[in-house]
């Protein structure tokens, strides 16, 4: 019963993550945060370890997002070229 009212918490935030970003309003990764770690939670307690570790990487990116827009600089970028390898500058 408890997992029930954390799902629906969860996607009613996932929810508002969506209003929020449409409106580009810096409060949906708030949003976002929250129904990923709710995720994060039901998921372990399902026993589905691996989308478990998959709110783990959303998490991360909302971080990484939620810094790239407070900055507004950009150099979130040379951030994510070094983790991930990628050739962003050419």
């Amino acid at each position: 019963m408890v997992i029930l009212f954390l799902e629906i918490f969860a996607v009613s935030s996932a929810i508002l993550y969506l209003i929020l970003a449409a409106k580009e309003d810096i409060r949906c990764w708030y949003a976002a945060l929250f129904s990923s770690i709710l995720y994060m939670y039901i998921m372990h307690t399902a026993g589905l370890i691996m989308e478990s570790f998959l709110q783990i990487f959303y998490i991360f990116q909302e971080g990484i997002f939620w810094l790239e827009e407070i900055t507004s600089i950009g150099k979130i970028y040379i951030l994510l070229d070094l983790l991930y390898g990628l050739s962003l500058f050419p």
